[in-house]
């Protein structure tokens, strides 16, 4: 019995781990900002739509324009 929970549990761990890795975000190119910032728009995979916006080595989300 103890083995048969240890593989049900095993089997969701794995397909749990599938699933996120077939997730997946879709990004145009950086766009240059003349204040020296980047941003770009993206779609995560439920279609959700989202900007980022990169400064030196920080990236954030940013409402889109």
């Amino acid at each position: 019995m103890k083995h048969r929970l240890v593989f049900a549990l095993s089997i969701v761990a794995l397909f749990a781990g599938s699933t996120s890795a077939l997730a997946k975000t879709i990004c145009t190119d950086w766009q240059d900002l003349s204040d020296g910032t980047e941003v770009r728009t993206c779609v995560d995979d439920s279609g959700r739509q989202f900007c980022q916006q990169q400064k030196g080595d920080t990236v954030s989300e940013v409402t889109c324009n």
